[in-house]
């Protein structure tokens, strides 16, 4: 019987929101809202990236070139070699699976619960659907009257149908529904989701070393695994497929950020490209002075996929950045604020990570100079309690770019340092 996978209402899903509870040190649910800008801040190990890697997880499943079973643990995105690594375990409380859940509007929440098998590995345990009017929880096998309800819970039409069962479709539940000549397809309530995961563009903080030649790969409108490895292949296709703008643009951000100002790529052979940086932070006359990315300082390879992926993103894509601010002077971590602030004024959306109180700075400049609109920004401060349970704090910014009383660590920080130093230095003086 051939089947055909239907997906519902995938071009009008918007993601507001995420919330993840039993992965890691995050055992209780916590909720990130989402904004065009979201902010993940707070210490090391204060559960930044355990909110975003279930996400991460069910991407590199939905994206890979075969059925790895309900998730994909060892991928390009998240690497865990056991269930054991993912699930929560503080104390004497210890969770026996994690859950994601998707806040949009039509279905208005989504459910995807894992659990852990007894004998090793993870199983999808259940998905629930919270619409306007119902509520509705599923489990693979389920048939009849369960499966149906989740038909009409979509709105979808039962007439003809014989049959319905629910089936597992990678890291999600879908409806299988047969007719009467025995023809069928699968309907798939999650498909939207699948489709925003795939949309995700993902540039991770362990960027990879410059190479003096980089692979060449396909570039289209989606991006599985890292964003890293389609950046040279993606420059090569702007500078020869007429878009000199968005390489011009991606100079002037480098310029801001005071690293060079022109890139090109050079096409070595059919699997291999150069990318070329221009010697010199500010634009010369000498149009020919460039080197290999290589042999420039590490902010240069580091901050490259990053612009790329905000000059690259389409309005359905989410870039999720962790650690923009990684081998940048403090002047560019300010100046990397603007870049930011500029990306989401062009409609794309951000999810980012970071450690840096110069680039949170150069936000809420943005914001108080009328640059960016403060109801534009979702700002997220992680800290773990006294039992090693994350607590997230979520704040939007008012019109002067303040948080208010959120646990801004990073102000304590710096002047508990200024403190210590100016103590240090009385002392010496003293003796």
């Amino acid at each position: 019987m051939a089947k055909v996978t239907v997906e519902a209402g995938v071009s009008e899903y918007r993601v507001t929101a995420l919330s993840v509870s039993g992965f890691k040190s995050i055992l209780d649910e916590r909720r990130l809202p989402l904004a065009p800008l979201t902010i993940l801040a707070g210490a090391n190990s204060s559960g930044k990236s355990s909110m975003m890697q279930p996400l991460l997880l069910m991407k590199q499943t939905v994206e890979a070139n075969f059925d790895p079973g309900p998730l994909l643990l060892e991928g390009p995105n998240v690497r865990v070699t056991s269930t054991e690594q993912m699930l929560s375990h503080i104390g004497s409380r210890r969770s026996t699976g994690f859950s994601i859940s998707f806040e949009a509007i039509d279905p208005k929440k989504t459910v995807v619960a894992f659990e852990a098998k007894k004998r090793g590995g993870i199983q999808l345990d259940r998905v629930t659907l919270t619409g306007r009017a119902a509520e509705r929880t599923f489990r693979e096998g389920a048939s009849g009257e369960p499966a149906r309800s989740i038909l009409r819970m979509m709105s979808y039409p039962e007439k003809l149908i014989t049959g319905a069962t629910v089936v597992r479709d990678r890291c999600f539940l879908a409806v299988a529904i047969t007719f009467e000549r025995g023809s069928g397809f699968q309907f798939s309530p999650c498909g939207p989701i699948g489709k925003f995961l795939e949309d995700v563009i993902h540039v991770p903080g362990l960027r990879a070393n410059p190479e003096r030649l980089y692979l060449t790969t396909v570039t289209g409108d989606r991006y599985p695994g890292t964003f890293d490895n389609y950046v040279a292949s993606l420059l090569f296709t702007w500078q020869e497929g007429g878009h000199a703008a968005k390489l011009d643009q991606l100079g002037r951000m480098f310029e801001t950020l005071g690293l060079t100002s022109k890139v090109q790529v050079h096409r070595v052979s059919d699997t291999r490209s150069e990318i070329r940086v221009g010697r010199l932070p500010r634009r010369q006359k000498a149009a020919n002075d460039f080197v290999n990315i290589a042999d420039v300082g590490f902010g240069t390879s580091q901050t490259l996929p990053i612009l790329v992926s905000l000059l690259a993103a389409k309005p359905e894509n989410t870039v999720y950045v962790e650690q923009p601010e990684t081998h940048l002077h403090p002047r560019a971590q300010v100046a990397m604020a603007s870049i930011l602030a500029d990306a989401v004024k062009r409609g794309v959306k951000l999810i980012i990570e970071t450690h840096s109180s110069l680039l949170l700075r150069g936000l809420q400049t943005a914001v108080a100079q009328g640059d960016l609109a403060p109801d534009s920004v979702s700002l997220n401060w992680f800290t773990r309690n006294q039992r090693g349970l994350t607590d997230v704090v979520s704040t939007t910014l008012d019109a002067s770019g303040a948080f208010g009383d959120c646990p801004a660590d990073f102000d304590d920080v710096t002047l508990q340092a200024d403190q210590q130093y100016l103590d240090a230095v009385e002392k010496r003086q003293i003796a």
